[in-house]
């Protein structure tokens, strides 16, 4: 099950976190998803650009196959093209982004 929780109101701070960068900006949001959540993280994704970040969305159709292997590479190839400070979630579980098997678990 796919659990999304958006928070109304204003955002606070984390004690002793502040924001160097003038205009707001904090950096770039990256959220790899599998093509069928992409819609579910739209309140997320708002909240986050909200916050001052900008947000990008990277369904893995565009990265061509879910292997722990293709999304490093992307990764690789495009960290170059978001401003930084980046932020990298992958969005899914096992089923949908599988880990490396290390010990005979996933991890």
């Amino acid at each position: 099950m796919f659990v999304l929780i958006f928070l109304f109101g204003i955002v606070k701070e984390p004690h002793g976190v502040e924001n160097t960068l003038k205009g707001g900006f904090r950096g770039t949001v990256v959220y790899i998803v599998p093509d069928e959540f992409a819609e579910a993280i739209t309140r997320l994704k708002i909240l986050r650009a909200i916050e001052g970040f900008n947000v990008e969305t990277v369904r893995l159709s565009q990265i061509g196959s879910s292997s722990p292997e293709s999304i490093k590479d992307y990764i690789n190839n495009h960290i170059d093209d978001w401003d930084r400070p980046v932020f990298i979630t992958l969005v899914g579980d096992i089923d949908y982004i599988p880990g490396k098997v290390w010990g005979g678990r996933h991890i």
